[in-house]
């Protein structure tokens, strides 16, 4: 417990809450991982049920001024939780000068930081270099809510805190050894992980093939070889080679058996190029030179994908844990490729559109049709979150699934990705902000009585 006292720190709660403490008495209040003895007094805010925190509490307990927290009273022996505190472990891009983080990453983090405030939940942002394992404190950045300020982001010392979500977007510095060290450390002091790891496409196709009600949403899926790719070009007129580990369309290799010659191209930004080879061994060596690793690749089956105006599309199923810890369908939007184009992913020119328009004007305005995909959406919602979850050092909370219709209105699960973009569509944006909070308020809360 931290010693450091003074008279004047309290933090003020409702009067219904107080009914089990003495006014004024100390009792221990806990935040993050952060432990002191604080005066508890009545609050006169009748409308929130928010713990009010004054200025010499929060800087006892290294929060920010002005800070309504949530909070949970326990009886036996006094004691109020407050919180949740969220350290949000990023490598978002940062000003050269001032270290502050920017970018449109940081863009969508700070809306989480402003509604999860607004909800009594502290949000900061964190650098693996800003730890201090001697103090317990990092180094954080988080929106400074004062008039004056405009919500600008401020650097702070914080406590360690209830729950470190995982939002690292490169897969070699979340394998480095420190990253690996830093998130075991955290795990080993009780604190909770979102989102331990990128997923493994590998992984993820033998976990929802045990299942039974899912693995007819799963394209045929091999570990690229000489042999097995011969066999999938041998009955599939096109088949897709992707890196086990990589996410946004990165590295993935299209091949279109004719009658006369394979086509070859490659996923990228700009409109593919198609290549030409007249026999299997010249596609098989074109391959090898293209792939740094061949042993990474996988071979899949492809899908003749549904198209609107002559372009295909996919859809982004986001689905997160609620504030009851179950597995819900935040939204489903639609991502549609560039001209010519085989991938949907934005980088990759692609662009957004809604997905009752877009089902709409493809499949017709039957409500048959869309409740038939809507019930299959929801059942790989509620189903896949749950398999991958119970996987060893799979700690989960929020997931984007691409899904792929074909032209006949089947459902295929195309990829997960446990670090999913920020949607663009508002509607979603929104659900995905309350049902993150909601979520973390669950989890710090549920196991204290």
């Amino acid at each position: 417990m931290n010693t450091t006292s003074d008279e004047n720190a309290h933090i003020r709660i409702s009067h219904s809450d107080l009914a089990e403490l003495n006014l004024g008495q100390k009792v221990e209040v806990a935040v993050g991982q952060r432990l002191n003895r604080i005066k508890v007094l009545s609050t006169s805010m009748q409308k929130t049920k928010l713990a009010y925190i004054n200025n010499p509490t929060a800087q006892m307990l290294l929060l920010p001024a002005k800070l309504l927290l949530d909070y949970k009273v326990i009886k036996n022996p006094p004691r109020i939780k407050l919180g949740p505190v969220v350290g949000v472990l990023t490598t978002a891009n940062r000003n050269s000068k001032s270290g502050l983080p920017i970018g449109k990453e940081t863009y969508y983090l700070g809306e989480l930081v402003s509604y999860a405030r607004r909800k009594g939940v502290f949000v900061y942002l964190f650098y693996s270099t800003g730890v201090n394992w001697h103090s317990q404190t990092i180094k954080g950045y988080t929106l400074d809510f004062n008039k004056e300020s405009a919500h600008k982001w401020v650097s702070g010392e914080y406590p360690f805190p209830d729950i470190v979500y995982n939002r690292i977007r490169s897969r070699n510095v979340e394998n480095s050894r420190t990253m690996v060290e830093l998130l075991d450390r955290f795990q080993h002091l009780g604190i909770n992980l979102f989102n331990t790891r990128f997923l493994d496409k590998w992984d993820v196709y033998n976990a929802l093939m045990s299942s039974p009600r899912l693995r007819h949403f799963l394209p045929p899926t091999v570990f690229f070889s000489r042999v097995e790719l011969f066999k999938f070009l041998q009955q599939y007129p096109e088949v897709f080679l992707k890196p086990r580990n990589s996410s946004i369309g990165k590295g993935i290799v299209k091949i279109k058996r004719t009658s006369g010659c394979y086509m070859l191209a490659l996923a990228k930004s700009a409109k593919p190029s198609w290549h030409y080879y007249d026999s299997y061994e010249e596609l098989y060596q074109a391959l090898l030179a293209i792939m740094d690793d061949s042993s990474r690749y996988l071979v899949q089956m492809g899908i003749e994908l549904a198209k609107i105006q002559n372009k295909v599309f996919d859809l982004r199923t986001q689905v997160q844990k609620n504030g009851r810890g179950e597995w819900t369908l935040t939204g489903t939007a639609v991502r549609e490729a560039a001209p010519d184009r085989f991938v949907t992913h934005i980088p990759n020119g692609g662009s957004a559109r809604k997905y009752d328009e877009v089902i709409e004007k493809t499949f017709g305005s039957s409500v048959t049709t869309k409740r038939s995909l809507d019930k299959q959406l929801h059942l790989i919602a509620r189903e896949a979150p749950i398999i991958l979850d119970d996987l060893p050092g799979w700690s989960l909370a929020v997931l984007s699934i691409d899904i792929g219709i074909d032209r006949y209105g089947k459902i295929w699960i195309i990829e997960i990705n446990s670090k999913p973009s920020s949607f663009d569509e508002p509607d979603i944006r929104r659900a995905y902000l309350r049902y993150f909070t909601d979520y973390c308020k669950y989890i710090t809360f549920k196991n204290i009585d």
